[in-house]
Parts: structure tokens; C-alpha cells; sequence
């Protein structure tokens, strides 16, 4: 689980890298389709950020976001590259947008992913077998006998709390942050 909340972090910073990619490449295009393609991507981000972030704690994702890097690609496609350079660098932010759109699919993927039922009954059946086995065998001491059943039971019980919350990596006060949106290129989007 510890995996998967990070693999799900990793890929919210590689879509955001992606995106502060097209905006890098878009440097190269003559003002009016730069303007275009970077006005694109910061409605993109705000949206991702400010909408479907708190969306993705109830499960849900945006479709204002959807749509708004659908604008992007609308964006790059209402330019034609005239030279070398802007041929290279249009394709290098198309390639980014494309990566962009992969890592956001992989990024509401995560939002499904659970421990499946099964998993979480055998997880919770432990529990209570090894707390119920450890409270009917005693070891004669009454004393360490509860010091143990305590201990063992809020070893368990921490466990299964950090299971649940790892299998929900975008909820929850420990959730993997927005913070690599507002970083580098994207980070002009953030400025007053």
C-alpha cells in the first residue's frame, strides 16, 4: 500500500512536469499561440488544484478539467510551426500533453484503487482472531497478560488505520499534495 501512495505521489509530479513542459515549449512560439497555449494550461492547473483536488477526496474527479486540457491540445493544434526550432518545440509539447493526459488518467485511477473486499475482511478477521486468541490464552499473570492484549491490539489497530489510510492516497489528512502544481513554470499561474 506504502507503494502504491507513493507511486500514485510520483505520478501527480510527472504530470505536473509534463504541463511546466508545454509551457517551457510554448517559449519558443511567436506571442499569440504562446499566449494561447500557456493561458490553456494555468485554467488547467487552477482547475486541477482548486477544483478537483477537494473532488478527489470524495472520489470524484472534474470535468471542467477534462475539458480544460482538452483546451490545451486545442490550443497547440491552432498553431502551425514555421520554423526548425518551432517545429521541435511543438513537438515537444504535444509529446508533453499527451503525457500530461496519461499521468491525469493514472492520477484518477488511484482515486478507485482500494483494498479490494476480501483483502479488508481477511484484514479485520486477523484482527480480532489474534486479540481474541491472545485474550482467551492467558499466560497466568493477569498483568502482562493485559499489558500484552493492550499492546498487541494497538500494534494491530495502528496497522489497520495506516492500511486504510494508505489505500486512499488522495484523502485524509495524510494525502498526496498538489504542491509539484504550483512549482517551476506552473508556479506563474500562483502569482498575484
Amino acid at each position: 500500500m506504502w507503494e502504491g501512495y507513493n507511486a500514485a505521489d510520483d505520478n501527480v509530479a510527472r504530470e505536473a512536469t509534463a504541463l511546466s513542459q508545454v509551457v517551457r515549449s510554448a517559449d519558443a512560439f511567436p506571442p499569440e499561440p504562446r499566449l494561447r497555449v500557456v493561458r490553456a494550461v494555468g485554467e488547467y492547473v487552477h482547475l486541477v488544484t482548486d477544483e478537483e483536488w477537494a473532488l478527489m477526496r470524495e472520489g470524484e474527479s472534474s470535468d471542467r478539467a477534462g475539458a480544460a486540457l482538452g483546451a490545451v491540445y486545442s490550443a497547440l493544434q491552432q498553431y502551425e510551426p514555421i520554423t526548425e526550432t518551432q517545429k521541435v518545440f511543438y513537438q515537444h509539447a504535444v509529446t508533453s500533453v499527451n503525457e500530461a493526459l496519461a499521468n491525469r488518467r493514472t492520477r484518477l485511477g488511484h482515486i478507485d484503487a482500494s483494498i479490494s473486499g476480501e483483502l479488508q475482511f481477511m484484514m479485520y478477521s486477523g484482527f480480532v482472531m489474534i486479540v481474541g486468541f491472545m485474550a482467551v490464552v492467558g499466560s497466568g499473570r493477569q498483568r502482562t497478560q493485559s499489558a500484552l492484549l493492550v499492546g498487541v491490539t494497538a500494534v494491530l489497530a495502528f496497522n489497520l488505520v495506516l492500511a486504510t489510510t494508505l489505500d486512499y492516497p488522495f484523502s485524509g489528512d495524510v494525502s498526496v499534495s498538489s504542491e509539484p502544481f504550483h512549482l517551476g513554470s506552473l508556479e506563474q499561474f500562483y502569482r498575484p
